[in-house]
């Protein structure tokens, strides 16, 4: 008698673990099968270093549905050229907030920093990515890394705090970074 209701709750236990199984194997085929452009974003972000981060930067923006390769490209490029921009404007908001004489000066260069060289390079690097000039576009695109690498360094000297810009900087390389990458992955096939 024991054994019997032993068995019978093996039964139901075993059961229901085929249920969860098959319920999890199901949802996640219909993920999957819900968005493709999401898969279309996870190979292209395989290129990438950080693959991660190159999901999230495209897949978050909208404009990234139903784009292939090539425009999901370009898309990175567009992203890092309007974080520049949203940079440049929080350089902006920061010197009217600091009443540090050598602060206000470091932002002023850094903001003169993004104005001419992550903007305008970023800028430069789409018209060359739309010619088919992918490695004036990876030139242009590394001019841009190495821009928000000079504002960061500006901070980092005593007495200098570094703080004031390093997420900001950290982000902007970061897409940058990535629209190097992917544009590279071009170049290298």
């Amino acid at each position: 008698m024991m054994m019997e209701s032993f068995r019978r709750v093996l039964v139901v236990v075993s059961l229901a673990a085929l249920a969860v199984v098959v319920m999890h194997s199901k949802s996640v085929n219909v993920v999957a099968a819900e968005d493709p452009d999401l898969q279309v974003i996870r190979d292209l972000c395989g290129r990438a270093r950080n693959p991660d981060f190159c999901f999230s930067m495209l897949s978050s923006d909208k404009r990234s549905r139903g784009m292939n390769f090539g425009e999901l490209i370009r898309l990175a490029i567009v992203v890092s050229n309007e974080k520049g921009k949203e940079a440049k404007n929080h350089i902006l908001d920061l010197q009217k907030q600091t009443t540090d004489p050598l602060v206000k000066r470091i932002l002023n260069y850094c903001g003169k920093q993004y104005d001419v060289g992550v903007v305008h390079d970023t800028d430069n690097a789409l018209v060359n990515y739309n010619k088919g000039e992918y490695r004036l576009a990876a030139i242009s695109i590394g001019a841009c890394v190495a821009t928000v690498d000079e504002c960061a360094s500006a901070f980092m000297s005593p007495p200098n705090p570094p703080y004031v810009m390093r997420e900001t900087n950290e982000f902007v390389e970061k897409n940058c970074l990535v629209a190097l990458q992917l544009v590279n992955s071009i170049t290298e096939s």
